[in-house]
């Protein structure tokens, strides 16, 4: 019986290859902020997403009328739309307070 072969992963290219395998699967979509490292959101919905500038916190944000969308932006006459990526930055709801008060 030949010896078992043994094969060596680091960390890294562990999480790369069971990044991969999530996505593929469906399972999660890859969002990708700025330079940010990647992030995986299991909300497989078309939807935006809401970054704090302040604390950092994400959150999912419901797209209404997807048409509307589409209809409201000037895409090349012809295009299809096969998926939406919005990320919209400012302050969240416990943040935004912080930024309005007087500096003492």
């Amino acid at each position: 019986m030949p010896a078992p072969i043994q094969v060596s992963l680091d960390g890294d290219s562990l999480r790369k290859s069971q990044e991969k395998r999530l996505t593929h699967s469906g399972l999660v979509k890859q969002v990708n902020l700025d330079r940010s490292p990647s992030r995986y959101c299991p909300n497989l919905e078309d939807h935006a997403h809401f970054h704090c500038e302040a604390c950092g916190h994400i959150s999912d944000i419901a797209i209404q009328n997807p048409i509307a969308l589409e209809a409201a932006l000037a895409l090349p006459a012809g295009s299809q739309v096969h998926r939406t990526e919005i990320a919209i930055r400012g302050l969240c709801p416990t943040c935004a307070p912080a930024a309005k008060a007087p500096n003492n």
